[in-house]
């Protein structure tokens, strides 16, 4: 047991532990736990398992309303919490922060056991921490979902690309399928990422693209696990069958957010206004009108109007500009423009958010696979797992908040940026240093002979 913490990835995972327990608690002796709210309808759907009433009540109604508004790991999680210390208590909330470390300390030393050099290890934890700072709201205070999806995101990633380098020891088949069914169950797209990873890396095989390509890849072991997660994913929507007399495969709500993007919003991106105009969070008249009718009524307006209403050069143009959004440049805090003029800081620091989380690894991955496009398994994973997460944000909604599970792939990518460059420069280096002449030995004779 002492020696497994002697390796470097569990020294690693000790001060990536430490850095992040001290972070959170600066931030919230900075903020004064101003900013907890228990993952919202996450919160609410754990406290009603605690109290025995199943997945039901996502706006804390006080009614026994079944729901499949969200997907059914995370409110287990709290759930669990909540039954050891108490329902939205300040003890559940430290065991959140501390349960939210040791899982971002875990995947920052698998990131730092993915280098295949010191500098590569180093630069990719580094990466990974700087960009959590940068984000405190999100992985430091507000305990939403957004840090359990980005663990699971790279902890497959991990997984998936272990199975592509044959240079590399694949984990073990039990670990995989752990992380694997945990993703599925925390998000749909976590589930579609592995799907899709595994269909285009086993089309990759076809002669005509593995002569270009050259990305080895054996999907066979991981057929149990994806008819695993396809299986969960089966019993959930069954037990919304039982429970709602409807089977949702993942979550309800998809005609909501396709509205609001794509028939309320202007250019496709989602705003405060347009959520606070019909979300039961933020409206009152909305949270009655989703007691008085139910869930899956309440959900079908927003399906008719959205049939009704729908415009497909309008719909592309949308989705034209959400790719932008997500790829090129991220409009920051969308969902909070209404309100009063931000300031010159505050604008600032937007760009510099928007800069890392949409162009800049989107550059890197571009310049990384322009240099070097062959044999670089890390980086088509990468790009594999950004594309496949995205597109479904792409084509029915998006704002900055769906971005921030993609910070690790972010930092990443940035992390395989800055290696190159360092490797560039070192080998410049050792050409010049081999370019110039040799030093000149002398003797004590000569030596003696120059001194004089």
């Amino acid at each position: 047991m002492i020696a497994r913490f002697k390796s470097p990835s569990a020294r690693v995972f000790l001060v990536s532990f430490a850095l992040f327990v001290s972070f959170t608690g600066f931030y919230q002796y900075k903020t004064r736990f101003n900013e907890i709210k228990f993952g919202y309808e996450y919160g609410n759907i754990a406290s009603a398992l605690v109290a025995g009433r199943g997945f039901s009540d996502p706006f804390d109604t006080g009614k026994n309303l079944p729901t499949a508004w969200m997907p059914p790991l995370y409110p287990l999680v709290l759930a669990g919490i909540f039954l050891l210390a108490g329902t939205k208590t300040l003890g559940s909330l430290w065991l959140i922060w501390g349960l939210r470390c040791a899982m971002l300390a875990w995947v920052a030393s698998r990131l730092y056991a993915l280098g295949k050099t010191n500098a590569r290890r180093w630069l990719y934890w580094a990466t990974f921490g700087g960009y959590l700072l940068c984000f405190p709201y999100a992985f430091f205070s507000e305990v939403n979902d957004e840090w359990l999806i980005t663990s699971l995101l790279l902890l497959s990633l991990d997984c998936l690309y272990r199975h592509v380098d044959r240079s590399l020891a694949p984990p073990p088949m039990l670990y995989t399928c752990t992380i694997l069914l945990l993703g599925a169950a925390a998000s749909p797209i976590l589930l579609f990422v592995t799907l899709g990873v595994c269909t285009l890396l086993g089309l990759a095989q076809l002669p005509v693209i593995k002569s270009r390509l050259h990305l080895p890849f054996s999907y066979r072991p991981l057929l149990p696990m994806l008819g695993a997660a396809c299986l969960l994913i089966a019993l959930w929507g069954t037990y919304h069958q039982a429970r709602l007399g409807k089977f949702v495969l993942a979550k309800s709500n998809f005609w909501m957010e396709f509205y609001l993007a794509n028939i309320q919003s202007e250019d496709g991106l989602l705003k405060l206004a347009d959520l606070a105009a019909v979300h039961p969070v933020a409206n009152p008249q909305a949270k009655q009108q989703y007691i008085t009718q139910g869930e899956l009524a309440f959900l079908a307006t927003f399906e008719q109007k959205s049939r009704q209403k729908f415009d497909p050069p309008n719909y592309l143009a949308k989705v034209a500009r959400r790719a932008g959004n997500a790829f090129l440049f991220t409009t920051m805090h969308s969902a909070h423009t209404a309100g009063r003029p931000k300031s010159a800081a505050t604008l600032a620091k937007d760009f510099f958010q928007a800069i890392l989380v949409s162009f800049l690894p989107f550059a890197s991955l571009v310049f990384l696979w322009v240099s070097k496009p062959r044999g670089n398994h890390l980086l088509a994973v990468t790009a594999l797992c950004w594309g496949l997460f995205s597109s479904p944000y792409v084509l029915i909604s998006h704002y900055d908040r769906y971005q921030t599970p993609l910070l690790g792939l972010h930092a990443l990518l940035l992390g395989m940026l800055l290696a190159h460059g360092w490797e560039y420069l070192h080998r410049r280096l050792r050409v010049v240093s081999l370019a110039l002449p040799p030093p000149i030995k002398l003797t004590e004779t000569e030596r003696s002979a120059l001194v004089s």
